[in-house]
């Protein structure tokens, strides 16, 4: 196997594909806007810099078999598909690594809780859960973050709300 970064020069190239890739391979987790970012990034039209997005790609014998996005280091967005017979293999593992070293070592994402499978991956690549917020499909959702995550001043964190402690109760 083999992980290759693309250069800004060949995303428009491989948009599509890897557009198709995440559908087909995404088990309907990817959100709508992580896809829809993954569309339109590098278009001209949207007004983002290519400059802003890292993909890394996996291949092994002339066959995709994963690939990662991140747009702004995670901020904006972050997409991590890998074939299920791929899985398990640290395939997802090497592509995160790859974000985090185009990123010089500032990564963030974000995981609904309910993607057991997603975080045990992040957990395992070395990112930290740091926040806790609601997603856009409206279930908690977790912010992962390396441990050098240099936050963007310009883009505004999630706040959680607070609950007084008295008010809190035991699930069990």
């Amino acid at each position: 196997m083999d992980i290759v970064r693309l250069k800004p020069s060949q995303w428009l190239q491989w948009r599509s594909r890897l557009v198709s890739f995440a559908k087909r391979f995404g088990d309907r987790r990817l959100t709508a806007g992580g896809l829809h970012a993954l569309q339109h990034a590098g278009d001209p039209l949207q007004g983002v810099a290519s400059s802003t997005i890292t993909v890394a790609i996996a291949h092994e014998a002339g066959k995709l078999i994963g690939f990662a996005f991140a747009k702004e280091a995670g901020e904006a967005a972050c997409v991590i598909a890998v074939r299920p017979e791929a899985r398990g293999h640290g395939v997802g593992r090497k592509l995160i690594a790859e974000l985090i070293e185009a990123c010089d070592g500032s990564l963030c994402c974000f995981v609904a809780c309910d993607n057991a499978a997603s975080m045990q991956l992040f957990f395992r690549a070395g990112l930290k859960a740091v926040g806790l917020h609601t997603g856009p499909t409206g279930k908690p959702t977790l912010r992962f973050e390396t441990d050098g995550f240099k936050k963007n001043p310009d883009v505004q964190q999630p706040s959680l709300p607070v609950k007084e402690a008295n008010a809190w109760q035991s699930p069990c």
